[in-house]
């Protein structure tokens, strides 16, 4: 069956909601936004068994983790350690609260690239988000490639994750 997300989830009074965390001009906020993913979720949905099965992990999750893949070019287990640090990672996934616990196993993104072959591909890397990522790629959007000085320790710290990376900015 096919995961969604709860799109009015109901509030706790003792933990602040991501999208009070991070700033709305960030531009992972900015680019979630301009997506459409219920077009992505609905063109997916038919590798999804309507009745069988329990409910997948939502689409907009794993969708987001592959688009954050290619736009920091790092492998699954660099864009699931990302996850674990930045709320804005989280809010461009969907996800209401921060967690402090991975978003999903890698196989599970393994898995679920298997499941939605070339063409789900396609449907997530549709062509005006795939123009958009690669300005934000060729650094158009400095903001996202060169934060204040207070990124730069997790900036390092990412770049010593990715093969053949280097630990100074």
């Amino acid at each position: 069956m096919i995961g969604k997300l709860d799109k009015n989830p109901q509030l706790d009074i003792f933990r602040l909601p991501l999208r009070q965390r991070v700033r709305k001009n960030h531009d992972l906020v900015k680019l979630a936004a301009s997506i459409k993913w219920d077009k992505i979720s609905s063109g997916l949905a038919e590798n999804y068994s309507p009745n069988k099965g329990r409910k997948g992990i939502p689409v907009r999750k794993m969708a987001g983790l592959l688009i954050l893949k290619y736009l920091y070019g790092g492998s699954d287990n660099s864009i699931l350690r990302v996850w674990l640090d930045d709320p804005a990672v989280q809010y461009f996934c969907g996800e209401v609260w921060f967690s402090d616990k991975p978003a999903v196993n890698r196989s599970d993104l393994v898995n679920f690239r298997r499941r939605i072959k070339e063409k789900g591909m396609e449907i997530i890397f549709y062509p005006e988000l795939l123009q958009t990522l690669n300005a934000m790629k060729n650094g158009h959007y400095q903001s996202f490639f060169y934060p204040s000085p207070r990124h730069w320790n997790f900036l390092r710290f990412f770049r010593s994750l990715m093969p053949g990376g280097h630990v100074g900015v």
